[in-house]
């Protein structure tokens, strides 16, 4: 948060108008294990340093077996609606391969709760 402040700070100070954002993208890493109060919170502060339309589209990355529906709703409900899910394959061999940690069945999981949530 203190990086986005440092930013929102050097923007204030060029005295060049910026518009709300249209796009906003939480990812690296598994941004999805993250707390809803963290996730919560830098919502809040990028609405409050930079400004957040209505039609914002905001994304969040997230893994297979790293969210239920319900998780998912209250996502949506903090106003993310858009989900980026890292899905390298529908083959559990080469899953493993790769090092992932979910399965197959995980992602058709996941595809399930995405759709419920909606």
């Amino acid at each position: 948060l203190s990086e986005m402040e440092k930013t929102a700070f050097s923007f204030q100070r060029s005295e060049e108008i910026i518009p709300n954002l249209e796009t906003l993208y939480i990812g690296g890493g598994t941004p999805s294990l993250l707390t809803d109060q963290c996730i919560n919170a830098i919502l809040q502060s990028v609405s409050n340093l930079f400004g957040l339309s209505d039609n914002t589209e905001v994304t969040i990355e997230m893994d297979p077996g790293t969210f239920d529906t319900l998780r998912l709703m209250k996502l949506r409900d903090m106003g993310i609606n858009r989900i980026s899910m890292g899905v390298q394959s529908f083959n559990d061999t080469i899953l493993k391969s790769c090092g992932r940690a979910h399965s197959a069945n995980d992602v058709f999981a996941a595809l399930q709760c995405l759709n419920e949530a909606h």
